[in-house]
């Protein structure tokens, strides 16, 4: 826990423009996706079955995931876009007003 803490403190002080409960949120996000992508083959079935990619290979793995994860970190405050009303899924923005 204590190091879990620590982690988002640091990520919150290297993201100012996040607050600290959107730090943690991506944080958490973070650690199950690294929990969930690290769990042994047969113990949880791909979604899309086999052959359109692969979570146990390591360097895909870490070379589809790093962007991905990094992208969501640089991603606008998702207090900031609830106070416009925006709700953001991917590409698509929804307006609130």
């Amino acid at each position: 826990a204590d190091i879990g803490r620590r982690s988002v403190q640091m990520l919150s002080e290297a993201l100012p423009e996040l607050s600290e409960r959107d730090v943690a949120w991506r944080f958490h996000i973070v650690i199950a996706t690294l929990a969930f992508s690290c769990i042994p083959a047969g113990r949880v079935h791909t979604p899309f079955g086999v052959g359109i990619y692969n979570p146990q290979d390591p360097s895909e793995a870490i070379s589809f995931l790093v962007p991905v994860l990094a992208a969501m970190f640089r991603s606008e405050s998702e207090t900031a876009s609830r106070r416009r009303g925006d709700v953001r899924v991917g590409r698509l923005k929804v307006s609130g007003g």
